[in-house]
């Protein structure tokens, strides 16, 4: 069994994040009890182990008179245990112990916690049949809890059917609605629920659980191992323990040097040499510290994060907050961590890091240009004169290349294909419906010419030429081009210079220039 799923918290007292623990062992002294309750926070932080704790819970057999007294009276109608006299206080929840049906909850298979993935289970008829299914007792329990996972991504229809199973909810029934994007939810579902706010774990309550983890398997983790853990997990116990175990079933030591943790080890050497690189506005460093980045084969949302956490311990470092020298004026911290902050933290990439790369080049860009005393406008004059000037050759040369005499510009083309030249970005637009990070590369790029059924295009840097020049990539710019324009042309790239490609505003430009120079 994977040690993610072996370690689930199994008891209210064994969550780690504080806020969400006190708030649910209160529970365990109240008076009654919610009907349903919204669970919401990111992946990997305890939703649905805590939600299988309150299916444990409200069915262990300790708890039966607990139960009968907190839920409705035709449930204590069912046992003779209930409404004895004499009693000097009402019984209490206990934690949820040993019992026939504990295994079962725990992993998922239990008849009396039905766990539903809205993603899959997201229309009307779907809340129909579990409505259904909910009028009927319990089997093998007292209460049946429903963990409706991912429960924004219901369709407004579904939405409207669950409200009336919120509203007046079988007797013997709760739900948890789990969810990672709260406010998709909607507010006449949101305000008939408890609200439990999971967060992302601190690194203290991220080693604290992999310190179970660790002495449950009687494992010997040298000094740093767990913290190396924790600052890539992100917040999250489930990548962390994942790690853990990925790391304790490698054929090497559980040190930092193991191959499963070296990787993020490096970080703290190739971060702060692309921060130099980009202050230095030396483009060809630049990419190379990224592609070493890349060789680490981490994900993107690491690195990022990893880049803002270095900038902010120099911005500390440098207001004096914190003890050290900073390598980094303030200025620059500030100004590259306000560039770089809306940065996915989740991404799916074509190209990994392809978002840090092409915004790093545009800083170097605009302060390049700000040095050199170019305005926006003079340096798109700049581009468009050196277009001109590649128009003819790079059309001759693709030609000849297809076995094609050249045509002058802008003659004997298809009147869609000569579209891309004047709505470029409607293409880019067109392409972020099928991958936005490609599309992100191609808002950096120029169209040339249309020549023959050809495209030429230019872009900036050799990488992304390559990068572009990639089968996989050809077919989503083709399939695009079809979309908007009818036709799918073939795409050619050429090498532009870095030093005429048109900047953004003006103001950011001069900012990005005083900073870096």
């Amino acid at each position: 069994m994977p040690w993610a799923t072996q370690y689930r918290p199994r008891r209210f007292c064994d969550l780690h994040i504080r806020s969400v623990r006190q708030q649910l062992e209160r529970l365990l002294q109240a008076r009654s009890w919610p009907r349903a309750f919204v669970f919401a926070g990111p992946k990997g932080t305890g939703k649905t182990s805590a939600a299988r704790i309150i299916g444990a819970l409200l069915n262990d057999p300790h708890n039966q008179a607990a139960v009968e007294r907190l839920f409705a009276a035709d449930t204590a109608k069912s046992s003779p245990k209930s409404g004895r006299q004499g009693q000097s206080a009402p019984p209490k929840l206990q934690e949820p112990g040993q019992f026939d049906q504990v295994a079962a909850i725990f992993t998922g298979r239990s008849q009396v916690v039905l766990e539903l993935d809205a993603a899959s289970h997201r229309g009307i008829d779907d809340v129909r049949a579990l409505r259904e299914r909910l009028y009927l007792p319990p089997t093998g329990g007292m209460v049946t809890v429903v963990i409706l996972d991912e429960a924004h991504m219901l369709t407004t229809e579904a939405f409207n059917a669950l409200l009336k199973l919120l509203e007046e909810p079988p007797s013997q029934v709760v739900f948890v609605l789990a969810t990672t994007e709260l406010h998709k939810l909607p507010a006449t579902i949101a305000s008939r629920c408890q609200l439990v706010e999971f967060r992302r774990a601190s690194s203290q309550e991220l080693i604290s659980a992999l310190e179970r983890v660790v002495k449950a398997e009687g494992l010997a983790p040298s000094a740093g191992v767990l913290a190396n853990i924790a600052a890539q997990a992100d917040g999250s116990f489930r990548d962390a323990i994942k790690l853990l175990e990925l790391a304790a079933n490698q054929d090497s030591p559980l040190d930092l040097d193991n191959p499963a943790l070296a990787g993020y080890r490096q970080l703290n050497t190739l971060v702060p040499k692309l921060i130099g690189a980009v202050v230095a506005k030396d483009e060809t460093a630049t990419v190379s510290k990224l592609a070493e980045l890349r060789d680490l084969s981490l994900a993107d949302a690491t690195v990022y994060q990893h880049t803002l956490s270095y900038l902010h311990q120099q911005l500390m470092l440098a207001l004096g907050v914190e003890s050290g020298q900073a390598k980094l004026d303030r200025r620059v911290s500030l100004f590259l961590l306000d560039e770089l902050k809306g940065l996915p933290r989740q991404e799916s990439a074509v190209i990994p890091l392809l978002a840090l790369e092409i915004t790093l080049l545009k800083l170097i860009d605009r302060a390049r240009h700000q040095q050199n005393g170019d305005t926006p406008a003079k340096a798109t004059t700049k581009l468009s004169a050196a277009n001109q000037a590649k128009e003819t050759a790079a059309s001759k040369a693709v030609a000849r290349s297809n076995g094609h005499p050249a045509e002058p510009n802008g003659q004997s083309q298809p009147q869609n294909l000569q579209r891309l030249i004047t709505s470029w970005q409607s293409f880019v637009s067109s392409v972020k419906q099928h991958n936005a990070t490609l599309a992100a590369l191609l808002s950096s790029a120029q169209p040339l010419t249309v020549s023959n059924g050809v495209v030429t295009v230019a872009v900036f840097y050799t990488f992304h030429k390559d990068q572009l020049q990639q089968p996989k990539c050809r077919r989503i710019l083709e399939t695009a081009a079809e979309d908007l324009l009818g036709a799918a042309p073939v795409f050619e790239f050429v090498i532009a210079d870095p030093s005429i490609q048109p900047t953004g505003a003006e103001d950011v430009a001069q900012l990005a220039g005083q900073v870096l120079m």
